[in-house]
């Protein structure tokens, strides 16, 4: 009869480590995930108005706006 005895002690803490590292891994890639998903909607609001307002000069028949208002809004419009 052969008896062995393997110490797992260093074996298991370095998994609960590693459990532990995966665990903080993904409550930060939550917290990425939940912080880009608020700026997205914090910026996203207001550009819809100022896109919004640039198409109402561009297009207003009653108040055409002049050659160089019309470059800066047709900017405006590209860039958002």
């Amino acid at each position: 009869m052969i008896d062995f005895h393997i110490d797992v002690t260093l074996m298991k803490r370095r998994e609960s480590e590693a459990l532990i590292a995966k665990e903080e891994a993904e409550k930060a890639n939550l917290a990425k995930s939940e912080f880009l998903s608020s700026m997205s909607h914090e910026l996203r609001t207001p550009m819809n108005a100022v896109l919004g307002f640039a198409q109402l000069m561009e297009y207003d028949p009653n108040n055409p706006i002049s050659g160089p208002q019309k470059d800066r809004v047709q900017q405006i419009l590209k860039s958002g």
